[in-house]
């Protein structure tokens, strides 16, 4: 092709518009309002007629708009979902007891799983799986690396000591 004829000498076609996005404020009010009485994400936005990916789209770049997401969470389902694992953990679900078919007894079940999980949450200095302490290091110390290297020296002197009299001891064993 000849540089007149490249595909870079073409016009540019101005960039069609599309149809009007769907997502907007009111939109995403009633879906915040929806998901603080407990409903999920998905259906909520369903129900405000407009697809989860529109949705997630119109608030991906808001942080503030996210965040009022995240709390209205908190209010909705998360809320309702730690009730639930308190009433389980705490004041336990009746069950029935059967003997050949015939119900013979009641008995409270606890999960002591989910109370785990609770104590865990609530009270993490007490309960929490990660360590509570941490071992700080001096890498790049001079002096504290002179000082370990002196005490190493001191360890290989005792040992090869201890190592020599052991031997001792054993030749006239």
């Amino acid at each position: 092709m000849t540089a007149s004829g490249s595909e870079f000498d073409k016009p540019e076609k101005p960039h069609k518009k599309g149809r009007k996005k769907k997502f907007n404020a009111v939109i995403f009010n009633k879906v915040i309002q929806l998901v603080s009485k407990g409903l999920l994400i998905g259906e909520a936005v369903k129900r405000c007629g407009i697809g989860t990916t529109c949705f997630y789209e119109g608030i991906q770049d808001d942080t503030e708009k996210t965040n009022a997401l995240k709390r209205a969470q908190i209010r909705g389902p998360v809320a309702k979902l730690a009730a639930e694992g308190y009433r389980r953990a705490i004041e336990g679900c009746e069950r029935q007891t059967f003997y050949q078919g015939v119900e013979c007894g009641k008995y409270r079940e606890y999960s002591d799983t989910v109370l785990i999980f609770l104590l865990k949450k609530w009270h993490p200095e007490v309960y929490d799986d990660k360590p509570a302490s941490f071992v700080n290091t001096v890498v790049n110390n001079p002096a504290k690396v002179q000082e370990i290297d002196a005490r190493l020296k001191q360890a290989d002197e005792i040992g090869d000591r201890l190592l020599s009299q052991f031997e001792a001891r054993k030749a006239f064993a």
